[in-house]
């Protein structure tokens, strides 16, 4: 069993309150302090529970550079207060650095999207094709 150390348990608190933000500041049409916050906070959880080394290791190998660049990028447009335009650029940077080397970022922005359709479909969630009761519909 792995042990956690207790900076890596304040890492997964911080980062957790950083993705709060985050979805706080998306859902508050994309508030830019919310989101500012919440990037810095993800980034400094990752940081607390990987360690600084890993951390910079991980955004600054060579293959990896692009997605770093649009990522870190993205971050800066937040911190600045262009909200909209950074976290399309911050996606686009996470996609980028998350895929492998061979595959292309719409591949893995695809390939994304098929394993959250499949997992809607695994959960129970009723058709489209659902034989809804026809007293709930409208009648002319």
């Amino acid at each position: 069993m792995v042990e956690i150390t207790e900076l890596q348990k304040i890492g997964i608190g911080v980062m957790g309150f950083g993705l709060f933000f985050l979805l706080f500041g998306v859902l508050l049409y994309f508030d830019s302090v919310l989101l500012a916050f919440g990037n810095i906070l993800f980034l400094s959880g990752l940081t607390f529970i990987i360690g600084f080394r890993r951390t910079a290791k991980f955004f600054f190998q060579k293959h990896k550079f692009r997605g770093s660049f649009f990522f870190l990028g993205g971050v800066s447009l937040v911190l600045c207060r262009w909200s909209i335009i950074g976290m399309l650029v911050e996606s686009y940077g996470f996609i980028l650095l998350f895929s492998d080397g061979e595959m292309k970022p719409h591949e893995a922005l695809s390939q994304l999207v098929l394993e959250a359709s499949f997992a809607h479909e695994t959960t129970y969630w009723p058709s489209p094709s659902f034989p809804w009761p026809s007293n709930l519909c409208c009648q002319l």
